[in-house]
């Protein structure tokens, strides 16, 4: 019990981190916008302006709470942000900083809103941002507890180019946890043969040698434990 509880503070802390980090990043970005919004004349323009306005005021409205008695989201005030996130990207839907802040804040206490947000996001061909379908996930996983939803999500982001190369570590863990044992296979397998360092192949390695032990002691499918045993004398070399 000790255990999930430092787990559970642990990813909340995560969550805490990364949208604290998200809204000092937005608010150079979105001075610009705005700036930039002002000078258009068009009414895709106009909608843009308007979004950057409720934005402002959104993070403002954070703030408040932050800094208010509650110093949390609760129930209630997730409502609230969910509708002006709502609104902002009807405004303009690309607008990508609402969906990761948005999706981090409303985590904690309306993950399936958050959930809901960055899947418009992803709906609105936002597939250039990784951060979207990862955040999706990691809510999906942590939250939802919903693993073949965050190996959905998880996917989703490593389709991407720039998707870093711990989220494959990640994908190959949950992969693994849902049954899907040939894919968390490949999945480590890809992470020994591609690590940069000696730690990261050594961490691929020790998972490599425990799935492949356990699908040569267990699994019934021939073909996957002649590609474990293949693998495992590989590794162990």
């Amino acid at each position: 019990m000790e255990k999930i509880m430092k787990g559970k503070k642990t990813s909340l802390l995560i969550l805490i981190c990364l949208f604290i980090v998200l809204v000092l990043v937005s608010v150079g970005t979105e001075k610009a916008r705005v700036k930039a919004n002002m000078s258009e004349q068009t009414g895709i323009g106009f909608n843009n302006v308007m979004a950057d306005v409720l934005w402002v005021e959104s993070i403002q409205y954070l703030g408040d709470v932050f800094m208010g008695e509650a110093r949390k989201v609760t129930e209630e005030v997730a409502q609230v942000l969910y509708a002006k996130m709502e609104r902002i990207t009807d405004l303009d839907p690309k607008f990508v900083m609402a969906y990761r802040v948005g999706g981090l804040t409303l985590s904690d206490a309306r993950p399936d809103l958050a959930v809901k947000l960055l899947n418009k996001g992803l709906e609105n061909n936002l597939g250039q941002s990784w951060e979207i379908p990862f955040y999706a996930g990691i809510i999906s996983y942590f939250r939802l507890q919903d693993r073949p939803e965050t190996v959905r999500y998880l996917k989703a982001a490593l389709s991407v180019p720039e998707c870093p190369e711990f989220i494959t570590r990640l994908l190959a863990k949950v992969s693994a946890e849902v049954g899907s044992y040939k894919e968390a296979l490949l999945l480590w397998e890809v992470v020994y043969e591609t690590a940069k360092t000696p730690t990261e192949k050594g961490l691929a390695r020790r998972h490599l040698l425990k799935l492949c032990s356990q699908l040569i002691s267990n699994s019934k499918d021939k073909d996957l434990v002649a590609q474990a045993k293949t693998t495992l004398k590989r590794v162990s070399e």
